[in-house]
């Protein structure tokens, strides 16, 4: 499974080095092709998927966020995504796992659609990458360790562990302007840690990628926005 993940992980980035250098030379061997300005304005975005995915765990995990894209020329557009995120879990053998803690990404979308002039509306079909950090505090309670040699069992409790995790996401979206400057969107990511943990006991759960541990986690974002 890693190995199909970092295949996965190889041909995206490749995928999104490639449009950049594609979008390049395409622009230098079409001098016909439609120039917009470079400032094409700031759009706002609510992510409606991650509060429908919250009201369905029934309070094991939930989330909440946003961003802000600046579009140049319709073509790149920066970003920056921010949210708050937790999980109240508790596993089958009694132990629970409570966190909490605010997250932000930050990246660029690229978009592969040629921009044609005079368009009355903008649909964009993007690839892009993200950079993910947050920093959060984590209990792990009634943890049962059981003595094989006495056959006895303890509980442990581990409150109050600080971390701070990184990640990256190769993310792939479309966004498409349903009324003048409003915008409906979805996109998929992949995401994958940065660095290994420092602390003996992990957590189940981080805030703005999701649950710990996998080798490779897929998320889905739906989003509403507004193009200033």
């Amino acid at each position: 499974m890693k190995k199909i993940c970092r295949y996965i992980n190889i041909l995206l980035l490749n995928s999104v080095f490639f449009s950049l250098c594609g979008s390049g030379l395409s622009a230098q061997n079409n001098e016909e092709e439609f120039n917009p300005r470079l400032w094409q304005g700031l759009r706002v975005e609510a992510d409606v998927a991650s509060v429908v995915l919250s009201l369905l765990s029934g309070g094991e995990t939930y989330s909440y966020e946003g961003a802000l894209t600046a579009n140049l020329k319709h073509k790149y557009f920066p970003v920056i995504e921010f949210g708050f995120a937790g999980a109240d879990k508790k596993s089958e053998i009694g132990a629970n796992f409570l966190s909490n803690g605010f997250f932000g990404r930050i990246g660029v979308d690229i978009n592969m659609m040629k921009v044609k002039k005079e368009q009355e509306r903008n649909n964009f079909f993007t690839l892009g990458a993200r950079l993910g950090m947050t920093g959060l505090k984590y209990d792990i309670n009634n943890v049962i360790v059981e003595d094989g040699y006495w056959g006895e069992s303890e509980v442990h409790n581990f409150e109050g562990i600080s971390a701070t995790k990184l990640w990256y996401e190769i993310v792939a979206g479309v966004h498409v302007e349903v009324f003048p400057r409003v915008y409906l969107g979805w996109n998929i990511r992949l995401k994958n840690t940065i660095g290994k943990d420092k602390n003996s006991v992990t957590p189940w759960y981080i805030p703005g990628f999701g649950k710990y541990g996998l080798s490779a986690v897929w998320a889905f974002n739906y989003t509403v926005g507004f193009r200033f």
